[in-house]
């Protein structure tokens, strides 16, 4: 009896030496639970064809400001939930931005399609056509109406980023973008 209460005691000791030396960090967690969901529609099957652009026009532009591709994301519209609160908050994934809060190029060069060193940037048309910093920034719309509804109106452009010259070759790129209803 008393190597079993030797043993436990051992045991309960080491589990308490191994507790009080574990807590050497702590982690705090935040979130919030949403109730309001909202669909977004982004049209056109969610893919975007930018039109061609020359290395030498992304050259002398800088951000190819004459190539920009209007996109037009409706809230409240979409085959989902409609938006049941006030505004339609969306917060891009940081997974496929670049540190400068625009959409990398994630395409797989080949010896018969390059990569090009072009990123696209995205402009909120709604906030006079300000640049969104996709790491930093959400891009809002008031829910109005009935149905409950909401648009909100982007542009897309190939910029250069990182100070390196325009090559020619293949851009592809995901933006995802997490959608919040409050």
């Amino acid at each position: 009896m008393n190597k079993i209460a030797i043993a436990l005691s051992a045991a309960l000791s080491l589990g308490a030496a191994a507790s009080a030396s574990a807590q050497t960090a702590t982690l705090d967690f935040t979130g919030e639970i949403v109730a309001g969901t909202c669909a977004v529609d982004v049209g056109s099957g969610g893919t975007i064809n930018l039109l061609p652009v020359t290395p030498a026009a992304l050259a002398s532009d800088g951000a190819a400001g004459s190539q920009r591709v209007k996109l037009s994301l409706k809230a409240g519209t979409g085959t989902g939930d409609a938006c049941d609160k006030n505004t339609a908050i969306l917060t891009a994934a940081k997974a496929g931005l670049t540190a400068n809060g625009n959409v990398d190029n994630t395409h797989t060069a080949t010896a018969d399609a390059p990569k090009s060193n072009v990123v696209v940037q995205i402009l909120n048309v709604d906030d006079s056509n300000k640049v969104v910093n996709l790491q930093t920034e959400s891009i809002q719309t008031a829910i109005t109406g009935a149905p409950r509804a909401g648009e909100i109106n982007l542009e897309a452009r190939y910029v250069v980023e990182g100070g390196a010259a325009a090559t020619g070759g293949l851009y592809t790129g995901r933006l995802v973008f997490n959608v919040a209803n409050r």
